[in-house]
């Protein structure tokens, strides 16, 4: 008699990447707009190396970014528009239209509301954070140019690059415009600006130097002469350094807040325009526009420590250096080497945070090559997933967190796989992966790299029956026993 085999069918599990470790330290880009090639480019300020560059709409000349560094906001001078970049991906998420020739942009720090100043439509738009829609327009004079919010957010203060020679205070809460603050001066006009922390002294460029306004009584207290023709303005995190950019004489002048006095001139790139801060260490990022570089200037000493090549005309007005969170996620995987046919298989699917920042919007995505109605998914608690219904022949699932994922958060996910007989000898394939709002540097170890196959192969198993059977020949007619 022949054998009798049994089918079985064996799923076994291999994890092909492991996930490195998380990095240790939330980062600092620098997003330079590069007015005549359109574009932003991104560098990374521990490495000082431009990492990624952006496409956006014509003329980029300023860029902000909300506090919590998930989005920059880009003011295109010659589109009349704002793009909203969300720094995860680097990916254009709205285009926002605003007055004539919009040329600098500040955010309020509750990172709700967006300031634009229109410089040809005299006039300044708000837009809403939420929503990424022009909430108001406020009247301005001749030309309003650059523009800071005060830390409490109470107040805006745009400078007017024209005759007037004035800087605008704005109230925040009604949109209007509170008192004008003359500047005095010749042929260069008012145009770059900052406060310090305490948001008790306002720095505004103005022919060849800054003035300094006590925020309290609006009143000009000092004067401290920079170079030729200064434009861009930016306050040291802790406020006892304020440094101008002169593109009339390619430096940047460094200025002690505390006796406002002239400390040194750095010479740096062909006429520089926009300057920005590190707040993680101080740092000093000057575009330098007709050299396409950035120099970054090392406030111990003073001196440029490197210049980094980036786009054709760099301006870049604004707070463009943004901290951006890093919420370093991981996901991994872990579940059974075999299951036999009609029986249950369960791949346990976990993520970790490792911080240092909470995830915003984390997304867990499961793919499978197999049908849908051979799966069962079990959402970890405060997560909702669903069934992908645009690919309905296989079974894909995305589940989405209900808040932020804190850091130390172990969101557990349990895939259940009843393997079907038309599976038999058949190759099942699982890939995960996690994403976020939140930036990592290391997108191997969040953002899907991580891929789990379930490989089935036909395994016989024989049942064999004997090969002879012994037997007694049956007794003669009337033998006995």
């Amino acid at each position: 008699m022949s054998p009798i085999f049994k089918p079985v069918l064996l799923i076994s599990v291999v994890v092909l990447a492991a996930f490195a470790q998380p990095a240790d330290a939330r980062r600092a880009y620098a997003y330079v707009a590069n007015y005549s090639s359109n574009t932003i480019s991104v560098i990374d300020t521990t490495s000082d190396t431009v990492v990624s560059t952006i496409p956006v709409a014509s003329g980029p000349l300023a860029v902000a970014g909300i506090p919590s560094g998930t989005q920059i906001y880009v003011a295109n001078f010659n589109s009349n528009t704002v793009s909203v970049i969300a720094v995860s991906d680097n990916s254009l998420i709205a285009t926002i239209p605003v007055g004539s020739n919009p040329e600098y942009i500040a955010i309020n720090p509750a990172g709700t509301m967006v300031y634009a100043t229109n410089r040809y439509s005299d006039s300044m738009s708000v837009v809403d954070v939420a929503t990424n829609t022009v909430i108001a327009t406020v009247p301005m004079s001749s030309q309003p140019v650059g523009v800071v919010v005060n830390p409490t957010g109470t107040r805006a203060y745009v400078a007017h690059n024209s005759v007037g020679r004035i800087v605008a205070v704005v109230d925040t809460a009604t949109n209007t415009v509170i008192a004008n603050v003359p500047m005095g001066g010749g042929s260069y006009y008012p145009f770059g600006l900052d406060i310090n922390p305490s948001g008790t002294r306002l720095y505004v460029t103005n022919e060849s130097s800054i003035r300094v306004i006590d925020t309290a009584t609006n009143a000009i207290i000092a004067t401290v002469p920079v170079g030729v023709a200064p434009s861009g303005v930016a306050v040291s995190p802790d406020g006892s350094r304020v440094y101008v950019t002169s593109y009339g004489n390619d430096n940047v002048a460094v200025i002690n807040a505390l006796t406002n006095t002239l400390i040194t001139n750095v010479t740096v790139g062909d006429q520089p325009w926009g300057i920005a801060v590190n707040p993680d260490n101080g740092y000093v990022y000057a575009a330098n526009s007709n050299s396409d570089s950035v120099s970054v200037i090392n406030p111990a000493t003073n001196t440029v420590s490197t210049t980094i090549p980036v786009g054709d005309f760099p301006i870049s007005f604004g707070k463009f250096v943004v901290q951006v969170p890093e919420s370093n996620l991981a996901i991994r995987t872990r579940g059974p080497s075999s299951v036999a046919v009609k029986n249950v298989a369960r791949v346990n699917v976990v993520v970790d945070n490792y911080g240092p920042d909470a995830a915003s919007n984390a997304v867990v995505a499961i793919n499978t090559n197999g049908p849908a109605s051979a799966f069962k998914i079990t959402a970890a608690a405060n997560w909702v997933c669903a069934l992908d219904t645009e690919n309905a022949a296989t079974a894909n699932f995305l589940c989405a967190a209900n808040s932020n994922l804190a850091v130390g958060d172990r969101p557990e996910f349990v895939l259940s796989f009843t393997a079907p007989v038309s599976m038999s000898a058949a190759t099942l394939n699982v890939s995960v992966g996690i994403s976020s709002d939140s930036s990592d540097t290391k997108l191997d170890n969040n953002s899907g790299n991580q891929s789990i196959y379930i490989t089935a192969t036909r395994y016989i198993q024989p049942v064999r029956t004997p090969a002879s059977v012994s037997t007694r020949q049956a007794p003669a007619s009337g033998s006995k026993y």
